[in-house]
């Protein structure tokens, strides 16, 4: 007598429907490093379609035949092989750039230490073929890269050596957002001299490109290379004859000065009051010594000092091709209270002058024409001198207070 068709129906349905969830079982497993899923879920399929072949060969119209009790015991223990738990980890392999072989990868142990064969290389680079080349250029000839992606590479360094020099700034270092709007450019200039020039840059766009300009001669050799680095510059590095401008990058530091006294080193420390006048000396300041020099007209040598009066100067020596010689070697002229009388005559060639009060009252003098009581007066005994770097050398008036009175002048 044939089954009925609905029993038959609910034993396929049943046993497609665990087939079907053991597959998405072992494929979760294996996604998610999960073994014990993916063997869990494999099982499963398999034992599923054994119990369904088994029930369909034997059932022989006795009735519909559930899978195997060891079925029922494996989706039961389905929860505590992990399938609730999320994943807590994933496979990963560390392997070089040329191959993913196992010979090629780090190699980790049961106890979870990592070795690897060979080295590990930190701030490596790769060089960029996009922007290096060897052909030669002629008179005038450019060379222009091939814009390059360098978001990956926060510096790079171009290497040129030729055996002529370039164009003025005819090194340049391009970079822009789009790869197609150049708009960030630091250029110089090579001059040939038996060295290769390097120009470490740090990266300022999403996109660069080398544009070389060779000058007015011919190239018989040309190395031009690009090496992309995958550590950071601290800015531009520039050659010690090269002269820094307003674009040039570089790094801001901060410099803590330290000094060594007779035991230890110390940190040097700031005096607030260390530059005002009229305060103790200071305790914590850097020593530090310098040599004054005077200029002969021909060498330098060094000044000379001591104890008692430090740098020693010679007041008795002037200036190399001056000599001092007495214009007015002692001149008196008696002046009166009505009229003012000139007691020293203008000279340009003066350097120096003494103006004394001979007399017995006091003198009023101008340095000027016409003195009167309004102007300094010289009292019976005391002298006006005028000297420096810049003396007047004009007509100088006197005018006494009362009576006649002796006005005595010496100039040089």
């Amino acid at each position: 007598m044939a089954q009925p068709h609905s029993f038959r129906t609910s034993e396929f349905v049943l046993s497609a429907g665990a087939a079907l969830f053991g597959v998405g079982l072992a494929v979760f497993g294996a996604l998610h490093g999960r073994d014990l899923l993916t063997i869990a879920g494999t099982a499963l399929a398999g034992l599923t379609s054994i119990g369904y072949s088994h029930s369909r060969g034997t059932a022989k119209g006795r009735g519909f035949r559930p899978p195997p009790s060891s079925i029922v015991i494996l989706l039961a223990l389905l929860p505590a092989l992990g399938l609730a738990q999320v994943p807590t980890f994933q496979r990963v392999r560390l392997c070089d750039a040329t191959s993913n072989s196992a010979a090629n990868c780090a190699k980790v142990d049961a106890s979870g230490n990592v070795s690897i064969t060979g080295s590990i290389s930190a701030g490596g680079g790769v060089v960029d073929t996009n922007n290096s080349s060897t052909a030669t250029l002629g008179a005038g000839g450019v060379f222009t890269g091939t814009s390059t992606d360098v978001t990956n590479y926060p510096s790079l360094v171009l290497y040129v050596y030729s055996d002529v020099n370039s164009a003025t700034g005819g090194v340049s270092v391009q970079f822009s957002s789009d790869g197609t709007h150049w708009d960030e450019t630091a250029s110089t200039t090579f001059t040939t001299g038996g060295t290769a020039f390097t120009d470490p840059l740090a990266v300022r766009g999403h996109y660069y490109r080398i544009v070389y300009t060779n000058g007015g001669s011919i190239q018989g050799v040309f190395r031009l290379q690009t090496v992309l680095k995958s550590a950071s510059s601290t800015g531009d590095v520039l050659e010690l004859s090269d002269t820094p401008v307003t674009t040039s990058h570089g790094q801001l530091t901060q410099s803590v000065p330290m000094a060594k006294n007779a035991a230890t080193s110390v940190f040097v420390r700031a005096e607030a009051a260390g530059s005002a006048d009229a305060v103790a000396n200071p305790t914590n300041v850097v020593e530090s010594g310098a040599l004054l020099f005077g200029y002969n007209g021909a060498t330098w040598d060094r000044l000379r000092s001591s104890t008692a009066n430090g740098v020693q100067v010679d007041v008795t020596r002037l200036a190399s091709g001056t000599t001092a010689s007495a214009i007015d070697t002692g001149t008196c002229t008696n002046t009166n209270a009505v009229t003012s009388v000139t007691v020293l005559a203008s000279n340009s060639s003066r350097t120096a002058a003494t103006v004394l009060n001979a007399g017995t009252a006091n003198v009023y003098v101008k340095l000027g024409s016409t003195a009167t009581s309004s102007n300094p007066p010289l009292a019976p005994g005391q002298s006006l001198t005028i000297d420096g770097t810049k003396v007047y050398t004009g007509t100088i008036d006197a005018l006494s207070s009362s009576g006649t009175q002796a006005v005595c002048t010496y100039s040089w």
